[in-house]
């Protein structure tokens, strides 16, 4: 049942990010943006998918969505390492994943954009 229910908010989400360019910088902040007021309209789904998700899918599949890789991956081109590379992107996307969890839970959250802009920001300084 949970597994229907992340891969129907997931295609949802997917669907709503389309016709949005994950390949360039403005495009990458308004799919962040996107992702998160999504997340905060579906607030009570998309905590209890975090709460009851199992290993690591969830968090890899919702932050693949909005391509945040793709605007990191100029700046990881001069990292040699194959399995740096794979560590940073891991650090970006758990680290990005705690503070959606910990904004839709904060009882005064940040705007959207205030969250986003703070996401972009730390994963522009690991990468």
């Amino acid at each position: 049942m949970l597994s229907e229910l992340e891969d129907a908010f997931l295609s949802d989400l997917e669907e709503k990010l389309r016709d949005v360019s994950p390949y360039d910088r403005e495009g990458v902040q308004r799919r962040v943006e996107m992702c998160l007021d999504n997340a905060m309209q579906r607030k009570e789904l998309t905590l209890l998918l975090m709460r009851n998700a199992v290993g690591t899918g969830f968090a890899q599949r919702l932050f693949s969505l909005p391509g945040i890789e793709n605007l990191l991956s100029e700046k990881l081109s001069d990292v040699e390492s194959e399995a740096e590379r794979h560590a940073r992107i891991s650090f970006v996307t758990y680290g990005a994943y705690q503070l959606l969890q910990e904004w839709l839970n904060a009882p005064d959250p940040v705007s959207t954009e205030e969250e986003t802009a703070l996401i972009l920001k730390l994963a522009r300084r690991i990468c």
